[in-house]
């Protein structure tokens, strides 16, 4: 298991921002209403990503910790291919990503830390969101390909 890198204390500087991304979950089900089989695709990655425990249930308030925001991204030549991005990295101008099917999610995080990387989702739209928190080094955050990295280093060397 992997700490998250902060910069900051995070009890200090972040404040929660259930209300916003409560809000953002609403306008992406808009969003995902509009298209019965986006919608079904979104659901499915959201089920398979709970179902192989990269997120759970979260039992903290949802006064507390930090929730990241998650919006679909699909192919121009595909518009039925959809992958779930956790939108922290839309921060800064430029964004580097690469094709490594699931290797952040190979790295858990320390439970301690697992408050400030919460999201919202609710497999049914008549319920209240629920809040989960992500287990693993989550694509999209500054530090994911540096912890992902130092593992790596870490595992050759042993």
């Amino acid at each position: 298991m992997v700490s998250l890198l902060l910069k900051l204390d995070p009890k200090k500087y972040l404040k929660s921002n259930y209300k916003i991304s409560s809000q953002l979950l609403s306008n992406l089900e808009r969003q995902l209403d509009k298209n019965n089989l986006l919608s079904k695709k979104y659901t499915d990655f959201m089920l398979e990503y709970k179902g192989l425990t990269h997120m759970a249930e979260s039992n903290h308030l949802k006064e507390d910790g930090y929730f990241i925001p998650h919006h679909g991204v699909f192919k121009k030549s595909d518009p039925t291919d959809i992958w779930v991005v956790f939108s922290g990295w839309r921060f800064h101008k430029v964004a580097f990503t690469a094709d490594v099917v699931k290797m952040y999610r190979q790295f858990l995080i320390l439970p301690e830390d697992r408050v400030w990387q919460s999201t919202l989702w609710r497999d049914d739209r008549k319920q209240t969101p629920t809040c989960f928190d992500i287990n693993t080094v989550t694509y999209g955050l500054t530090s994911s390909p540096f912890i992902a990295l130092l593992v790596l280093e870490q595992l050759a060397v042993e």
